[in-house]
């Protein structure tokens, strides 16, 4: 039965995986034959798909000296735990499923390939267990209109993105999610764990665990844990969990008319990234509902929301805290906006100000939000027409810092 909506309706996470699983056409058809696969004895993958019929799954074991091109719907490829796929080194992709359909990978490793696996033109993937790595570019490539599910999956030590879902496809993301050590391809223009770009779609299931470490830290060219970028949407839920850290750039970039909101979530963590640990720029958004973040020890500010973008935190069970950053805890500039609702802010022993407002910005606090404020230059610096507007039963504690607890400046007002 297909999914109704009506304004007003509240749509849920199962909702959403309703009709991402019905758009997608993900389930398997099942119930056909089964063709081995020893690629120690000389047999090949390629061989197996020319003679298997919709609904064959091929089990594979060994490593398999081949570039393996899935074009027939219905194909079930299982690496059984133990079986690589080496890509040979050249220009193709070890694995490429090109516009078919209902196509499962699991239990194998993609190495060695330009791409590890390679998703497209309107391809539609389950991926469980698939690890690509030491691959020249990205280790999991979803483009051009294709859709994958991606379960208990890793890529290590690509030289460009490790996963990205790009050009209008669409990917959703559950159990544990590691994207590590990305970058080092010359003339590459993004190192990023995790990218979601060009209008597209991710949407990371209740429980998600997700980590992207030390990513551009290889080459000239740096690298994000965790960007949306490009008319994108990334959504976060319930007991879902995010870790970027030791990135060369930003550790979560929200960017150019891009939204990530997360709901339930365990605390996002960004910490020892290079640049900002969260960046929301170019008219983009943050919404935190009943979630929060933890952003320490970043090169530059612990959150920068720039060039008319916002970040929402409502009804935080716990403070979001920026500390111990190489420039302010928080900078909002160029027409933004921070807004607090029955939530706590903490920003402690930042390099720069606490929070920095700029460039015709505003804080927003509303009943029952809290703002704490020590060992930082100044606790709150608003100028250049900026303003914070703290409702009724809102506290502001500033305590010990450097300079001023409160300077308004360049037209700047508070009321």
């Amino acid at each position: 039965m297909q999914p109704r909506f009506h304004p007003g309706d509240v749509l849920r996470a199962a909702d959403l995986n309703a009709i991402v699983d019905q758009f997608m056409g993900l389930a398997a058809t099942g119930g056909g034959p089964t063709i081995s696969v020893n690629c120690g004895n000389g047999d090949t993958i390629g061989r197996a798909l020319e003679r298997a019929l919709p609904g064959t799954t091929i089990q594979a074991t060994g490593t398999c000296n081949e570039t393996v091109r899935i074009s027939k719907d219905d194909i079930t490829l299982d690496g059984q735990g133990s079986t690589r796929i080496n890509g040979g080194g050249g220009e193709q992709a070890a694995v490429v499923v090109d516009g078919a359909r209902r196509v499962t990978l699991q239990r194998l490793t993609a190495g060695n390939g330009f791409d590890g696996v390679l998703v497209q033109r309107g391809a539609t993937v389950i991926m469980s267990s698939v690890q690509a790595e030491d691959n020249a570019a990205r280790g999991i490539n979803i483009q051009d209109n294709a859709a994958a599910q991606l379960t208990d999956c890793s890529a290590l030590r690509n030289g460009d993105d490790g996963i990205a879902v790009t050009r209008h496809s669409g990917a959703i993301f559950r159990g544990t999610i590691i994207s590590n050590d990305s970058g080092g391809r010359a003339g590459t223009t993004s190192n990023d764990g995790i990218v979601i770009g060009t209008n597209s779609l991710a949407f990371f299931d209740t429980g998600a665990v997700v980590t992207a470490n030390h990513n551009g830290r290889v080459g000239t060219v740096g690298g994000r844990g965790l960007s949306i970028a490009g008319t994108s949407h990334a959504s976060f839920s319930a007991g879902s969990r995010v870790t970027t850290s030791d990135n060369d750039l930003d550790g979560i970039r929200v960017a150019d008319s891009s939204s990530l909101p997360a709901t339930d979530t365990a605390p996002f963590t960004t910490s020892g990234n290079g640049d900002r640990g969260v960046e929301v720029v170019h008219a983009s958004s943050f919404f935190l509902l009943r979630s929060t973040l933890m952003a320490t020890d970043n090169g530059s500010d612990g959150i920068g929301v720039l060039q008319s973008s916002v970040l929402r935190l409502n009804d935080a069970p716990a403070p979001l805290t920026t500390r111990g950053n190489g420039s302010r805890g928080v900078t909002v500039t160029d027409t933004s906006t921070l807004v607090l609702s029955n939530s706590r802010l903490d920003t402690t022993n930042n390099t720069g100000d606490g929070i920095g407002v700029f460039g015709s910005s505003r804080l927003s606090f509303s009943t029952g939000s809290t703002v704490f404020g020590e060992m930082n230059t100044h606790g709150v610096n608003l100028g250049d027409a900026s303003s914070i507007n703290a409702a009724s039963g809102t506290t502001l504690t500033l305590l010990n810092n450097r300079r001023d607890g409160l300077i308004l400046q360049r037209a700047a007002g508070a009321f």
